[in-house]
């Protein structure tokens, strides 16, 4: 028996949702792993600073060993901060979380405008769109690590972002 065009229509907006709610869970993480890079820098710069600070302020004391150790340790978090390069990786996420945050609206607006009306073969063409989409940002995306992933995800299910689209009820 075939499926009528409610059925499939059904189905294809099942498809949009699981879809919104992939990009959302990526976006999320990529969100939180710029947050989490950002604040990598700023304390390996803190760190950094301050043992330069001093390590120059204890140069001419009695004690040269002391400010050998902070200028060795300014020296660590200085080229951990050359080779992780976390603000390059920070800008990395926050712009694929950009890119995600345009397919969830460009998901939404399809769900809530265009699905109760458009054909279906228009429909299932635009679920490949929006997945070719997901898979070309994907590829080009920074690995999310899994500190993020997992901080991204207490934040989801504690309910900090509100997923409601217009109309329908928010799952818990």
């Amino acid at each position: 028996m075939a499926a009528g065009p409610h059925d499939a229509r059904a189905a294809i907006v099942g498809e949009l949702e699981q879809l919104l709610n992939d990009v959302r869970w990526t976006e999320k993480g990529h969100f939180a792993s710029a947050s989490v890079l950002r604040g990598l820098r700023l304390t390996l710069g803190v760190i950094a600073t301050a043992a330069a600070s001093v390590a120059a302020a204890t140069i001419f004391t009695d004690k040269p060993g002391v400010a050998g150790v902070f200028a060795l340790v300014s020296a660590l978090f200085s080229g951990l901060l050359t080779f992780l390069k976390p603000e390059e990786a920070a800008s990395r996420h926050l712009n694929t979380g950009r890119r995600l945050n345009a397919l969830v609206v460009d998901i939404r607006q399809t769900l809530t405008i265009d699905a109760p009306a458009e054909e279906i073969k228009e429909l299932r063409a635009r679920v490949a769109q929006v997945a070719c989409t997901k898979a070309e940002i994907d590829e080009s995306a920074p690995h999310i690590p899994n500190l993020s992933i997992r901080w991204a995800g207490r934040r989801i299910t504690r309910g900090d972002f509100s997923f409601e689209r217009p109309g329908h009820r928010q799952a818990r």
